[in-house]
């Protein structure tokens, strides 16, 4: 199973412009400006690989999950849609 090690978390911020969590460009506020998402790293892309694996195999509730950019992070999102949504992207 999974070792927890220290995981760093990345939080994209954004500035408000007359409402809160709106983008400079005016767009909708992404899921990590509500709270509602992480980008998450064990320290290895094998170990990214271990935390992707697990939280869909626990079936956990959530609303994304990507593996992101060859495995370099892992993105989790939860929400009021759950979608359970399983998907890869790259730059």
């Amino acid at each position: 199973m999974f070792q927890a090690k220290t995981a760093h978390f990345w939080h994209k911020y954004y500035e408000a412009t007359g409402s809160f969590g709106r983008k400079k460009d005016g767009s909708v506020p992404s899921q990590h400006v509500l709270g509602q998402a992480a980008d998450i790293t064990g320290g290895s892309k094998a170990e990214n690989r271990k935390l992707f694996d697990l939280v869909r195999s626990l079936k956990l509730p959530f609303d994304q999950l990507i593996w992101e950019h060859g495995g370099a992070r892992v993105h989790v999102s939860c929400g009021p849609r759950n979608r359970r949504q399983v998907l890869s992207i790259s730059k």
